[in-house]
């Protein structure tokens, strides 16, 4: 999606396709899986500029995974609608919606989804100021890649920091 937003809704909608399933979705072992699908869909909607189309997904969505048995994908449904609401100036909405996808996705051990929600709240709290809050993250989810010898994944949460101490004028650092 970082590349290529277009192609990346082009195979959220081909993924979508092949479950054949009608527009409520799967049953069963496939459908939070449909549904975490939808969110990331929505996100590229976003990133398309069809804000409009995007956040009625979103909200749908929301409906859809009201059942607590979906909590992951209302999770990311919420990391979603989150990364929107916070670029796009609601910091109060896009802040609850960053903690609580953060929450479930960290308690529920999901180490790849848990450290993207930090990353973008991280972000968010760049965004909004508080810069010490947002290195606390940065730094914790660079640990965590280190630690897993994931170098790629490190690069980019030290850029992160590179950006937040030169934002704070923080320049030793």
């Amino acid at each position: 999606s970082d590349l290529d937003a277009a192609l990346a809704l082009a195979v959220a909608d081909a993924g979508l396709a092949s479950a054949g399933a009608s527009s409520d979705g799967p049953s069963g072992d496939a459908r939070p899986w449909w549904l975490r699908l939808r969110a990331c869909r929505a996100g590229m909607l976003v990133e398309l500029g069809r804000i409009a189309e995007a956040r009625d997904e979103f909200e749908a969505l929301l409906v859809q995974t009201a059942d607590p048995a979906l909590e992951v994908p209302r999770a990311m449904v919420r990391l979603e609608r989150g990364v929107h609401r916070s670029r796009s100036g609601d910091l109060k909405g896009g802040q609850s919606d960053l903690l609580a996808a953060c929450e479930v996705l960290v308690h529920r051990g999901l180490t790849g989804d848990g450290d993207l929600c930090r990353w973008h709240l991280a972000s968010h709290y760049k965004r909004i100021g508080d810069v010490d809050e947002s290195l606390r993250l940065m730094k914790l989810l660079q640990a965590g890649a280190r630690a897993r010898d994931a170098t790629y994944d490190e690069s980019i949460y030290a850029f992160g920091l590179a950006q937040a101490y030169q934002g704070a004028q923080r320049w030793q650092e």
